[in-house]
């Protein structure tokens, strides 16, 4: 019992000096801090601090050129959720806030082996921690100003109450989580459909926890809009990129495209302006929520139309998010793309393999354990699939993923180790 605590202890100083070097040395070699879409959350933080309101100026949409349609006047926001911009005017000062960003991901990867290591073995444990605390998706995005290394902690602390059945804990955090972004707006739904002949009690009590913090601001939402929304980027994100991109790729062969480098994303781009304008060609609406409405229903409406196209986008990526994730970060750092898929593509696949045979593992030996893990990545998969994809999407499922490739290492070391 002493040679393992003491092996632990070992474990957690290596795992905490390579975190340490690998994103601290990334933090003090890269300048880069923002991104386009990181000035809303900087204008979000900005009206806390010296207005004390959640407003911004309106937008036709968010997703055009500003110079497309005029700029309207300050309004309650609805585009962004609270949780980052909040965080943002806490912190005040970019730096400050990526370099929180980056110790709370380290503190995080310890806390995941602690958890991993108790519930399934040391090996599951550290490998998790490592593929959380190391992927290059998780370093680039706790360095810059944008909500997914945040989203993502949450997100896997949730999952990580669950697994101990901690539901209430669980919910909260799950809620917070989804007023950080609102991509995980509809797990706990899904959740709650998977989990709830094993484990009904505790399916239930998660999801209304977790429908606590959300709920309440979709009703504040309605407040100003007339509309129950936790987020109005909803409609815009399924007509200006999931629609647009399936317009894009009508008569052309899209599996295995890497989105941009493959020329499809571009035009997708270009059709952004018309189909707002169509959307909103006999709309009454008077703000954002309400403009997402009829975004979304012209967005169906295209879908529908062309299912086989939506898939081949679908395909591409999964690809890009689970084959050549690592690969095409180096490249977009400057080393030869076809080079780099040579490199890393390999060592994606073996993450994947163990990610799958870390579910394999558990539904033959805790299956409630193996039905959360399983849907949780299912359904973020799904949520990132589309012509939009980027390698930051990555992050928000990486540590659901981690605990998944941890659990892998089961299959060669058993439960414990």
């Amino acid at each position: 019992m002493q040679d393992e605590v003491q092996r632990r202890r070992y474990l957690a100083g290596a795992l905490l000096a390579i975190c340490v070097a690998a994103h601290f040395g990334y933090f003090f070699e890269s300048p880069t801090r923002t991104t386009a879409d990181s000035q809303r959350y900087l204008d979000l933080a900005a009206s806390l601090r010296s207005r004390h309101a959640f407003v911004a100026h309106d937008r036709i949409a968010y997703a055009v050129p500003p110079g497309a349609f005029a700029e309207g006047p300050l309004v309650p926001e609805t585009i962004r959720t609270p949780l980052y911009p909040l965080f943002l005017a806490i912190c005040a000062g970019i730096t400050t806030a990526v370099f929180l960003q980056h110790v709370i991901v380290i503190a995080f990867a310890l806390i995941l082996f602690d958890v991993v290591a108790r519930e399934f073995s040391v090996a599951a444990g550290f490998v998790a921690a490592l593929i959380f605390g190391l992927m290059p998706q998780m370093i680039v995005a706790a360095n810059v100003v944008m909500t997914e290394a945040l989203t993502g902690v949450f997100v896997t602390t949730s999952i990580l109450l669950l697994l101990r059945r901690r539901a209430i804990a669980a919910g909260i955090v799950m809620g917070l989580a989804i007023l950080c972004h609102p991509i995980a707006l509809y797990l706990p739904l899904v959740l709650l459909v998977t989990l709830f002949r094993r484990a009904k009690r505790m399916a239930i009590t998660f999801f209304l926890c977790a429908a606590l913090f959300p709920s309440a601001w979709a009703a504040r939402n309605h407040h100003f809009t007339g509309r129950a929304v936790v987020s109005s980027i909803d409609g815009e994100t399924l007509l200006l990129y999931r629609a647009a991109g399936t317009l894009a790729v009508e008569h052309h062969f899209a599996v295995f495209a890497l989105q941009e480098q493959f020329g499809f994303y571009g035009p997708a781009l270009h059709l952004r302006v018309p189909l707002v304008k169509r959307a909103l060609a006999h709309s009454t609406a008077a703000n954002h929520a309400q403009r997402s409405r009829d975004f979304m229903r012209l967005a169906f409406s295209i879908l529908l139309r062309h299912p086989v196209e939506y898939a081949e986008l679908a395909v591409s990526a999964l690809i890009a998010l689970f084959i050549d994730n690592i690969s095409s970060l180096a490249a977009e750092g400057g080393e030869n793309f076809m080079g780099a898929r040579l490199h890393y593509i390999p060592l994606s696949l073996l993450l994947d393999a163990l990610a799958i045979g870390g579910i394999v593992v558990l539904w033959r030996r805790k299956r409630t354990q193996a039905i959360l893990i399983g849907t949780a990545l299912g359904y973020f998969s799904v949520v990132a699939a589309g012509p939009d994809v980027e390698q930051r999407f990555l992050v928000p499922l990486l540590g659901v993923y981690a605990m998944a490739a941890g659990a892998g290492m089961m299959m060669f070391t058993g439960t414990s180790d």
